[in-house]
This record gives C-alpha cells, sequence and structure tokens, in this order.
C-alpha cells in the first residue's frame, strides 16, 4: 500500500471502446537525474509509473472531432471541437488549452488529419491528479503520435519543445537512461533499478507547481559552455548512478548533482528547506517543482511526509510501472 494518504489505483484498459479498437496507453513519469541537463545532451535516469493516460476512440455523427479530456474521477475538464482537416479548435471550454492542442495537431500533415479526425470522439483519461506534474502533456503527444501514427518526438519538437525524455517514459516497460542525441531518435536504454533501492527511494509532492516551459527559458539563457560542462559532468553522475546502486552511492550522487544544478542555474537548493529530513534529497523536474526524491528507510520516511504534510509520499517500488 502506497506511503501516506493519496494512493491511486490506475485505470484498467481491458475495456474496448465502441470502434472495437482498444484504448491507447501512455505512462506518466519521474525524472531521476539530469533536469536541464537533459536537453543538451546528457545521460538521464528516468522511471515510468504505474499511472498514465489512456486514449478511447469512438465513431461520430458528424465532419469534426470531438475532444475530451477527463479527470482521474471521469469529470470533464476540458472539451473542445476540431476541424478535422485544419486541426483548428472551433469550440472549446478553455482558450489556453486549446491553443496548446491547435500548436501540437498543427506538426501533424492536413490529410493525415483528415483521415484521422474525421467523424471521431477522442477522450483522453487521465488516472492521476493533474496538478502533480507526472505528465500531462507528454501522455497526450505520445497518445496522439500513436493514435496518427507519427513519431512523437517530432511531434514534441515541432510543438512544445522539451528533452523527450518523458514521451520515452510514455511507452517504456521498465526504467531508462534516455540521452537526446537525436532529437527525433534519442538514446533510449532500457535498465533494471535493483529492489533494495526501490524500496528505499520515495517521492513525496511539495505541493506547489512549478513551470517545466519557464524554468526551460531561464536555462536556455545561460551560456552553451556552461550548460554543455554541466552535462557531462551530470552524465557521469547518472551513469554512475546506474552502475553503482546502493544508498550509500546515491546518496553521494545525489549531492554532487544537486551542487552542480545549484552553482550552474544560480538558485538556492530547494532540499534545503528540509535539512531535518530522514536521508538525502533531491529536488525533480523544475527546480523547486512538485516533487522530491529522498533516501532512507520506508518508516522514517513515511513518519516525516505525514509529520510536515509532504503527501502523496510514495516508495519508488510502489510507484514505478510493472
Amino acid at each position: 500500500m502506497a506511503t501516506g494518504t493519496h494512493p491511486l489505483i490506475p485505470l484498467q484498459i481491458s475495456q474496448q471502446s465502441h470502434t472495437g479498437q482498444p484504448p491507447l496507453r501512455a505512462n506518466a513519469k519521474f525524472l531521476l537525474s539530469a533536469e536541464y541537463v537533459v536537453l543538451d545532451g546528457a545521460w538521464a535516469l528516468a522511471l515510468p509509473l504505474k499511472w498514465g493516460q489512456t486514449l478511447h476512440i469512438e465513431p461520430y455523427q458528424g465532419d469534426f472531432c470531438l475532444i475530451e479530456s477527463q479527470e482521474a474521477n471521469q469529470d470533464v475538464w476540458f472539451k473542445a471541437t476540431v476541424h478535422p482537416g485544419t486541426g483548428l479548435v472551433m469550440e472549446s471550454n478553455l482558450e489556453d488549452v486549446a491553443q496548446k492542442l491547435e500548436q501540437l495537431l498543427s506538426a501533424v500533415p492536413a490529410d493525415l488529419k483528415r483521415h484521422f479526425l474525421k467523424s471521431k470522439k477522442l477522450v483522453f483519461q487521465a488516472d492521476f491528479n493533474r496538478s502533480w506534474g507526472l505528465g500531462s502533456s507528454s501522455t497526450l503527444v505520445s497518445l496522439l503520435g500513436q493514435f496518427l501514427e507519427q513519431n512523437p518526438y517530432t511531434l514534441l519538437r515541432q510543438s512544445f519543445g522539451g528533452s523527450g525524455y518523458d514521451i520515452a517514459c510514455a511507452t517504456a516497460l521498465q526504467p531508462i537512461l534516455y540521452r537526446l542525441d537525436k532529437p527525433d531518435f534519442p538514446s533510449v536504454q532500457p535498465i533494471s533499478l535493483a529492489p533494495e533501492l526501490l524500496q528505499q527511494m520515495h517521492f513525496f509532492y511539495l505541493g506547489r507547481k512549478a513551470q517545466s516551459s519557464d524554468a526551460i527559458r531561464q536555462y536556455r539563457a545561460l551560456s552553451l559552455a556552461e550548460r554543455q560542462m554541466a552535462a557531462a559532468e551530470i552524465s557521469e553522475i547518472s551513469l554512475h548512478m546506474h552502475r553503482q546502486q546502493t544508498v550509500s552511492e546515491w546518496t553521494l550522487a545525489l549531492n554532487q548533482h544537486n551542487k552542480i544544478l545549484q552553482k550552474l542555474l544560480q538558485q538556492p537548493n530547494p532540499s534545503q528547506a528540509f535539512s531535518d529530513a530522514p536521508g538525502a534529497l533531491k529536488p525533480m523536474g523544475a527546480w523547486g517543482g512538485d516533487f522530491m526524491l529522498g533516501l532512507g528507510p520506508a518508516d522514517q520516511w513515511q513518519h516525516y511526509a505525514q509529520e510536515k504534510g509532504l503527501l502523496p509520499c510514495w516508495k519508488a517500488s510502489e510507484a514505478m510501472l510493472r
């Protein structure tokens, strides 16, 4: 059972849509190392999660495409009517989300949009809280790539931008080493993580949201030389973490990782706010973003998370895709 008071049960996706086509699936993710510098070719460790998003495809009596996005409780939070040839949103309930959808669909050739979207209803259903930042956008890109038979890395590059590690996690079956060496065909190496280590890795929620796009813009403002030097150093740390999977080695690696990013970004290390934590800490995602990674005994972390209100708090062995 997940530590804390916020367990979620992943969706059961065995049911079929009205077209007889099984729903498509994309995993949520955690980036364990190389945030920011993964954009400059650093090796990164990433973890696909048991939560994610599914896409149900249904027929629609009309020439247009209807799109719905649902919360984990199946409440519809976004809906839009899309022109199948242009990909333009004709009507929606959220203009900013509609603009992002148009931006993504603009990367798809018109004939393919017309072929796949005409007279269809697409229902995207997440089984995680969107405020947790586990990958609402990346799972959307992956699902549309699967449905439209398009390279999701190309869709990402031509729309939102980003490193693509989350796109790799969306269809990965186990942890991965990831490197953005070729934008549309990055290196993705499946790896294993030691069960003993997974039992002492914990992810806890900070209760605040950091915008990755804003953080990336700030990172890109740094000099290329600074970014490349940091990327080389972080790559060595990621590969060392893969080779030496003990809590003691990861503690040293995460502390060094923090020092490099703190110096690079010239920003305080967010983990310093938890000086009484029962083990080593590392911010995840955007510096000071949604979740923090902690190492140490499960009983100590459970008590600490409850005491500080840092919930949900999961062991990696409970959160990762199985």
